[in-house]
């Protein structure tokens, strides 16, 4: 069974990370000159926000401790690599929306997927949890769906393809270094 501590680095960890996506992707959507993406882009980071909100609802008060203290990356691969999304460079929707729609929400769903499934296995403790997680990876794929749709209609040679690929293979090897 998860500690309180172990739960308090889980939902401060993704509190940082969908708090930094909200900015990211909100940040994108000035720059994205297509519509279709102006729309997607505020829309999804709305729900890193949201999301961001669940996450920060379920740190562990305890006296004596900040609950902010615990709203850190869980890594120093994924400060990088959320860092690395908010670089200007590449300018393009499609090599920005490589890299969240084949790393950054793949790699969510999957976290938010293994917790819920360690929530499961104690449902007393750990049931508004589950609920949230539930939440989180339905809304997440859904995001991650509604996102690869638009990338897909936005990659059309193959050059669009190779620097698309290049910057989500660039943003994975900071998530794993």
């Amino acid at each position: 069974m998860p500690t309180l501590d172990e739960t308090g680095a889980w939902a401060g960890g993704w509190a940082w990370a969908e708090l930094r996506l909200f900015e990211v992707v909100g940040g994108w959507v000035a720059a994205a000159p297509e519509p279709a993406a102006k729309a997607l882009l505020a829309a999804q980071s709305r729900h890193h926000a949201e999301r961001a909100e669940a996450w920060l609802g379920h740190r562990p008060v305890v006296a004596g401790r900040d609950p902010e203290d615990l709203v850190v990356p869980s890594s120093e691969g994924v400060a990088a690599a959320l860092a690395a999304l908010a670089d200007p460079e590449p300018a393009g929707t499609a090599e920005r929306l490589a890299a969240l729609v084949r790393v950054v929400l793949p790699r969510l769903a999957t976290a938010y997927r293994d917790r819920l499934d360690v929530a499961l296995a104690h449902p007393i403790t750990d049931e508004a949890l589950a609920r949230s997680l539930r939440w989180a990876v339905a809304d997440t794929l859904e995001d991650w769906v509604a996102a690869e749709r638009l990338l897909q209609s936005l990659l059309r040679t193959g050059d669009d393809v190779a620097k698309a690929s290049a910057h989500a293979a660039r943003v994975e090897s900071l998530l794993v270094t």
